[in-house]
């Protein structure tokens, strides 16, 4: 018995480490469920049916994308599908998993270092060592904490590979290329991000050679073993490479992306320091929940307590002995792979010295790489990872190889109980996250059930949507990307599953922005342009710790009570609606170069293809290159791309009286006209015959107001339609009191009297600033009647001497009571009044405006614009004035701003206008620009304009929220380190809200955010304008229904099918024309099934060797 146990000792230890971590973390009935989600556990049949039957393109994720690699974890789930048949319960599966690869990677480290360190050195101990200091570790408590499965499996299997791997090299026989293959297969799993697996294979390319001078072993061995590693990867990989070539822009433009990157670079660089890194410290550790506390709760103990630092370097001191005695005794795979532990620390610490400015260049100039290694942390562990538990027991057992046999034990003992005691969270239940382990409710299954017998195949949409950047709150506990998917067998549009395609994000962008349209008819029609069949209501969606609250209100109006929709199914508080849809009869050509996002903004109803010859032109959705913005005009330009044509632009009577008007005051005449866009070819705006109402007066008026609308100076571009101006107040003001207004001021604040008005009064104001340095403050003339500013913009800057005049943009109601608040930032401003003066030119005098001439053209108009390839279309739009609607600058004033620091002020901020654009230049520090707008009619379409630039650190982020609102009505975000501009369009609820602008720039880590934005505007756009489209003189744009082929999925340049590829309706896959019983197909496919044949092929080389060696 004793022999024995002396015999099995270190497996006896692995067991008793095992067993007892499994005792203190396991949890009956719960399913372990990551963030970033992978759990083909809850359905391993669906999964293995998916990587099978179309491995590269991916149908279940909302319109369809490529598979970069998920088919990887096929085998992951061929095992699950197994267990489940012999009746294992999938809860037991998701956690049992994750204890066996612990014990495994524990195994196979221990192994690999036994092969490694050859000599008379009990064997047990090195494996014992070798497997503590694997995984006695801050890189298996993040590993293990929030368990995403690629990382999972190659902590795992990178060092059973290893293990195998070098047995082939020594004994290249049929076991061992077996033994290798079951690895191979097993490490398919870390390819679910492809970059992973880059890593993992790099390490072990590494590693060969270090086992062809271990082994001094023939160099076709080594070459074997990578073979036999990289043949069971082809499946994945060969797609991966056709994906890599047709998505890699769509990843770089990535809203979702560009919101992450950034932010993780910054993270990478505060945290991967040259100290941290060796001991795998990253920003995850300092992650607090909404309480303030910290997320880990033992993290104090790796990051405070200074033993536990101490014991943190344990492994990284080993590894420096390791070293030394190999250079000593010229050890060259010791040194080689000292070279893999080196690469890792110098990737993981990234742009931190030294050397950093290497790492720093390819991120600034090689945007793929930045997107694909912002986590570097996530990435590059595998180069280090393995390298230090190696030549760490090397450094141990070469250390205590002359000792006494009582030292041996000292410090053998020493070590061991130090590396157990470093994790002891482990022991005490904490290795995973308690929130990973959730019971989900039968009604999803029930609700699979439904599918599978009824429609497995139809789309549908997930509302609410996910409440915060892609992850989903629930109540009965879950907090991640999504797992719907791995359930239902019908593709899913949700957040999570459309990163990374732009296709599929614009369509999220489409209907998440429709759902919150609060339109009924504007939410169905969009979800019918994406063959959008069902949706999920799913009301065990919640805010969580982190999220927005969602808007039940909203939720009722546009899917419970949508009339459109058809309730077919309910369990709990699931409910599954069906889609009142309309078959298409005909398509209309629209010419390719169209902003899809817009396009489908615009367009209500009606199905289109993208092509070439005649085709209709819609130039408010034109992928405008150059937008220049004055004060009363958007007018932008882009190269022509079609063909050689006569286009027809179609204006009715309708048309310019439901267009908001522009207000001209002369010296003897009002004049009142419709405000229309322009188009403009070449420079050149062919402007049609407007109609206009003249008001014939004595004298030149200050300012004119309709109703409540002020158009002050010469001129006014105001948001009120031209069919209500005859039935509308029309007002001249004339003959103002003009008074100084008295300033009570207190420290850097000051109040004006009461400014109370005993008529309609009309307001123009004059600030003076004498500020000898440069002085940032506000101003507010605060209504009493309407409780907020008149005035939109707020903020200005001065430095010297500078007077702002100012019209107030409504009239003040009779009764109302006015109060000026001015406040300087300031805060040492000694005697805020010999700098500051106020006076006021009160208009309470006016003139009706009656008896109008009306001039009206001819009930419609056709403009003719002749169009050929390489012409300059622009299109000007008009910026109007009045309610809802604010510019980044008006009359000196901006946006108000805000800073706010993190962990106490930091020299060289800086938060102000320079040439006219407000600056962002910070660190440690959050700081904003916001505008609260008016009340909005959403009459139309809401229109933003935004132009910047990031120089440094993390973008801006700008956001358009309604009031009181934690979701987005629209968003988007500056490019890293470029200029940007923003031309959208998109839905806005049609009764009046009001809104909050915000641009955001945070900055965190060793970098300064500098942000500029230069330009900003917001109005709503009428219908009449968006609308319009230039049509082909010469006909032929309309095609039958019967000529177009579609199949229900996302267009990809992979698909091949018989006749003409199109894009329908901006995202779906079609051809024109061609055989019609011809059955499409995805190329990439035949490359994964090409992969598995060769798996297939190996496999049954390895079984017909074995039988003939039996025989």
């Amino acid at each position: 018995m004793l022999k024995h146990f002396i015999k099995y000792g270190h497996f006896i230890f692995l067991a008793i480490f095992l067993g007892v971590i499994a005792s203190a973390n396991f949890h009956p009935g719960y399913m372990a469920l990551g963030n970033d989600n992978f759990s083909p556990e809850l359905d391993p049949a669906l999964t293995i049916q998916r990587s099978l039957v179309s491995p590269a393109w991916r149908a279940y994720r909302a319109l369809g994308v490529p598979s970069d690699s998920e088919q990887s974890d096929v085998f992951r789930a061929s095992i699950f599908w197994v267990l489940e048949k012999a009746f294992v319960p999938s809860w037991f599966i998701s956690q049992a998993y994750l204890l066996f690869t612990l014990g495994l990677a524990f195994f196979s480290m221990g192994k690999l270092a036994q092969l490694f360190i050859k000599g008379r050195h009990s064997q047990q101990l090195i494996f014992v060592l070798g497997g503590l200091l694997y995984t006695c570790s801050l890189l298996t408590v993040w590993v293990y904490f929030f368990p995403v499965q690629m990382f999972v499996a190659a902590f795992a299997f990178l060092p059973l590979v290893l293990w195998r791997y070098l047995s082939y090299v020594q004994k290249p026989d049929i076991r061992n290329t077996a033994y290798l293959a079951v690895a191979s297969i097993a490490l398919t799993t870390s390819a679910l991000t492809a970059t992973v697996f880059i890593t993992v294979f790099a390490t072990i390319c590494i590693f060969a050679l270090a086992y062809w001078m271990l082994e001094k072993t023939n160099i076709k061995n080594i070459a074997r073993g990578l073979g036999i590693i990289i043949l069971f990867q082809l499946f994945w990989l060969l797609p991966f490479i056709a994906y890599v070539s047709t998505n890699t822009r769509a990843l770089q433009d990535s809203l979702i992306y560009r919101k992450i990157t950034p932010e993780m670079i910054e993270n990478e660089t505060k945290y991967n320091t040259v100290f941290n890194t060796p001991r795998y410290v990253s920003y995850w550790i300092d992650t607090k929940e909404v309480n303030d506390q910290y997320t880990y709760r033992y993290r104090d103990w790796f990051m405070e307590n200074p033993y536990g630092i101490a014991i943190g370097y344990l492994p990284l001191a080993l590894f420096f002995i390791g070293l030394v005695i190999s250079l000593k005794k010229r050890f060259i795979p010791g040194i080689i792979v000292a070279g893999s532990a080196f690469i890792g620390w110098w990737a993981i610490k990234g742009q931190n010295p030294p050397f950093g400015f290497i790492y720093g260049f390819f991120q600034s100039n090689f945007p793929v790489f930045a997107q694909v290694f912002r986590w570097g942390s996530s990435k590059f562990w595998p180069f280090i990872a393995v390298a230090l538990p190696i030549l760490g027991t090397w450094g141990i057992v070469q250390t205590i190889h002359k000792l006494p046999k009582f030292l041996k034990g000292i410090v053998v003992g020493g070590v061991v109980i130090a590396l157990l005691i470093y994790i002891y969270p482990f022991f005490a239940g904490y290795l995973v996250r308690p929130s990973m382990f959730v019971k989900i409710p039968g009604e999803y299954q029930k609700l699979a059930q439904y599918l599978r017998v009824n429609d497995p195949r139809s789309r549908i949409y997930v509302a609410p949507e996910a409440n915060t950047l892609y992850f989903r709150n629930y109540d009965w506990g879950f907090f991640g990307s999504v797992f719907l998917h791995y359930i239902i067998p019908n593709p899913v549009v949700e957040k999570a599953l459309v990163i990374g395609s732009a296709e599929n994000e614009e369509a999220f962008r489409v209907m998440k922005n429709a759902y919150y349209s609060s339109d009924p008819s504007v939410f169905a029609n969009v979800l019918e342009r994406y063959d959008v069949k069902y949706v999920l209501s799913d009301k065990h969606a919640s805010k969580g710790d982190i999220g927005y609250e969602y808007d039940w209100e909203n939720h009722l109006r546009m899917v419970e009570q949508n009339p459109r929709f058809r309730e077919v199914w309910r369990e709990g508080k699931l409910a599954l609606y069906e889609l009142n849809s309309k078959t298409t009869g005909e398509y209309t050509r629209l010419s390719p170069q169209h902003n899809v996002e817009i396009l489908n903004t615009i367009l209500s109803q009606g199905s289109y293809i993208f092509n070439s010859g005649a085709a209709v032109i819609y130039p408010f959705a034109l992928p405008y290159t150059q937008i220049t913005h004055d004060s009363y005009n958007l007018e932008t330009s882009v190269k022509y791309q079609g063909e050689r044509g006569q286009y027809v632009d179609t204006i009715s009577r309708e048309d310019f009286m439901q267009s908001p008007v522009e207000v001209s005051i002369q010296p003897n005449e009002v004049i009142v006209k419709p405000l229309f866009p322009g188009i403009i070819i070449n420079g050149k705006e062919q402007t049609p015959q407007i109609p206009q109402t003249s008001y014939h007066v004595n004298h030149a008026y200050p300012a004119v107001s309709i109703d409540s609308l002020v158009a002050s100076s010469r001129s006014g571009q105001l948001n009120i339609t031209y069919a209500t101006v005859e039935k509308a107040l029309v007002r001249g003001w004339k003959t103002p009191v003009k008074s100084n207004l008295a300033l009570q001021c207190m420290g850097v604040e000051c109040v004006s009297m009461d400014i109370r008005q005993q008529k309609d009064s009309l307001i123009k104001l004059h600030l003076s600033v004498n500020a000898q340095t440069s002085v940032h403050g506000t101003v507010c003339v605060e209504s009493q009647y309407l409780k907020r500013c008149l005035n939109k913009n707020p903020e200005f800057f001065v430095e010297g001497r500078k007077t702002y005049d100012f019209t107030l943009p409504e009239v003040v109601s009779e009764g109302d009571l006015l109060k000026v608040y001015v406040k300087f930032n300031d805060q040492q401003i000694d005697n805020i009044q010999k700098i500051l003066s106020l006076s006021a030119e009160i208009y309470t005098q006016y003139d009706v405006l009656t008896v109008p001439v009306n001039k009206f053209p001819l009930i419609s108009q056709r403009l003719k614009y002749s169009l050929s390839p390489g012409d300059t279309v622009g299109l000007r739009i008009p910026v109007m004035q009045g309610e809802g609607v604010f510019q980044l600058q008006e009359n000196g004033f901006y946006p108000e701003t805000s800073l706010s620091y993190y962990n106490g002020e930091v020299s060289g901020t800086m938060l102000g206008v320079q040439k006219g654009a407000v600056v962002f230049n910070h660190r440690e520090s959050s700081a904003s620009l916001y505008v609260n707008t008016t009340p909005v009619k959403g009459e139309g379409l809401g229109l933003i304009y935004v132009a910047g630039n990031n120089s440094s650190g993390i973008p801006a982020n700008i956001t358009l929220k309604r009031s009181k609102r934690g979701y987005e009505q629209w968003e988007n975000k500056l490019y890293p380190k470029a200029s940007s501009s923003f031309l959208s369009l998109f839905f806005l609820p049609p009764a009046a809200n009001t809104y909050t602008f915000n641009v955001l720039s945070v900055a965190f880590g060793p970098h300064f955010s500098n942000n500029i934005i230069s330009d900003a505007v917001f109005e709503v756009v009428p219908r009449v304008w968006y609308s319009r489209k230039l049509v082909p003189e010469s006909g032929g744009y309309l095609i039958s229904a019967s000529e177009v082929k579609t199949i229900p999925t996302a267009y990809s340049p992979n698909w091949k099918g018989s006749g003409t590829p199109v894009l329908v309706n901006g995202w779906q896959q079609g051809w024109l024309g061609g055989e019609k019983n011809a059955k499409p197909y995805f190329w990439p496919n035949y490359l994964a099934w090409a992969g598995y044949g060769v798996i297939g092929v190996v496999i049954v080389g390895l079984l017909l060797s074995f039988l003939r060696r039996r025989k």
